[in-house]
């Protein structure tokens, strides 16, 4: 397990390097659309708590007029994030807590609904209940809880097509996204039901060392580059396949829907869980 100095500078780093994320590591356009109209057919003028700092959640919620809560860890985070946001000039409109999610202190039967952009695989296997507990326990009844989750691959991917793939089209911001995402299926351990981004650099770094080729070897540093500075060392994600996460899901709500974003090229892997208290 990851020291707890590591992963809180990996989480306020995130900020930094916002900018160069794309979906599928950031929600995209048609992700969020998605998840205010599912809100607007649901609730006028609700109460939103968002798990963390995306600008593109809390944006949405402003858009529906909620009264909008943000819970972070780092009030650092709220505020660098804030610069990412349409309606930033909503901001000062917002509830933070600086606090974890398994010890927010925010009122019980609440809020309409909860947001949490890929949240419960930042937490622990045995941390993740307790999680959903928590989130359970704040929502109103028959609210939701609406998140971005990830569905690892039963097989893993292999690493020269996903390479051949970003070295034809060039190094952009859209490509560097979705080939650290391919990169994050092949580093995941179905024993541990893990993935870090050690493994992923470890990955290319050994292709790259067995690469034969010396202009093809020249080739990947870059690629080495960008992707240590887009997902740095020290972080970890637990996840579990599908049928097993869903089962947990399902002790603390109702799976009332499952969506994919149109334009999210990793969009089947990502999808939209809306779950009902």
């Amino acid at each position: 397990m990851i020291k707890k100095s590591k992963s809180i500078f990996w989480h306020t780093g995130v900020a930094e390097r916002w900018k160069v994320y794309d979906s599928p590591g950031r929600p995209s356009k048609d992700e969020c659309r998605l998840i205010q109209s599912f809100i607007v057919q649901h609730k006028k003028q609700p109460k939103v708590l968002i798990l963390g700092s995306t600008p593109e959640y809390r944006d949405l919620a402003h858009t529906v007029k909620a009264e909008v809560t943000c819970v972070d860890v780092g009030l650092g985070m709220l505020v660098a994030m804030t610069d990412f946001m349409k309606h930033k000039n909503k901001a000062d409109q917002e509830v933070w807590f600086r606090s974890d999610w398994l010890t927010m202190p925010v009122a019980e039967n609440y809020y309409d609904f909860v947001l949490g952009d890929l949240v419960i695989t930042n937490l622990p296997l045995q941390l993740q209940p307790a999680l959903l507990a928590k989130i359970k326990s704040i929502l109103k009844p028959g609210g939701y809880f609406i998140t971005r989750d990830w569905w690892p691959p039963m097989t893993k991917p292999a690493i020269e097509p996903m390479i051949e793939k970003i070295l034809e089209s060039g190094i952009n911001k859209k490509s560097i996204n979705v080939f650290s995402w391919e990169l994050l299926n092949l580093a995941y351990d179905s024993k541990g039901k893990s993935a870090t981004t050690d493994d992923m650099y470890r990955a290319l770094k050994m292709f790259q060392q067995k690469e034969r080729n010396q202009a093809r070897k020249r080739q990947l540093v870059p690629l080495l580059k960008h992707l240590i500075y887009v997902y740095p060392l020290g972080k970890t994600w637990w996840v579990k396949f599908r049928p097993e996460a869903e089962k947990t899901m399902k002790k603390y709500f109702k799976i009332k829907s499952i969506k994919h974003g149109r334009d999210n090229q990793c969009a089947q892997e990502c999808p939209i869980y809306f779950l009902q208290k």
